[in-house]
Order: structure tokens, then sequence, then C-alpha cells
């Protein structure tokens, strides 16, 4: 099986409502080439920061997208509305 690169992008923390967690929507182009076909553990670093390993979730045919915890949040110095910078890299084989 092929290594997978880590994927790099630019993405917005968003929130749907203040007792729901903060998120971030990755483009499915972004990680077309890792042929996701479902939820997907990945490693992630925000900011330069490595943070707890996440699920990397389909929305639709456009976007996935995983929570952003409040912890994360703290750790990285971060909140809803900021923009911020992602590696993101599958764990294990697809």
């Amino acid at each position: 099986m092929p290594t997978l690169n880590p994927v790099s992008i630019t993405a917005k923390v968003a929130r749907k409502q203040p007792d729901l967690p903060r998120f971030v929507v990755i483009p499915s182009s972004a990680v077309a080439e890792w042929g996701l076909t479902g939820t997907t553990p990945v490693d992630v670093t925000i900011n330069g920061v490595a943070v707890e390993r996440r699920n990397i979730k389909f929305w639709d045919a456009a976007k996935w997208f995983f929570s952003i915890t409040v912890k994360d949040c703290k750790k990285v110095g971060i909140d809803t509305g900021d923009t911020v910078e992602l590696v993101i890299s599958p764990v294990g084989s697809l």
C-alpha cells in the first residue's frame, strides 16, 4: 500500500450553535487522493500544534469535516470564527 501524503489546508473554525461542538470543513478535493469511503481516523495539527487524533467524516460530495474540542481550542489558542492552518494525515492504511 503506498504511503498517503498529509494534506495542508486553511480552514475556518465553525459552530452551528453554542451548545454544539466546533468543527472545520475539509473540501473533498483536498482529500480526493486518499480515496476515502467513510469515517477515517486522522492525525491533526492546528497552527503547528499537534492535537488529539480525530475522525474525518463525510458531509456531502463536496466536503468532509471533523470536530475541534474545547481542549484543543485552549491548547492552540483558537475560537469559533478563527482561520487556522491544518495538516491532516490518515492513520494506518485505507
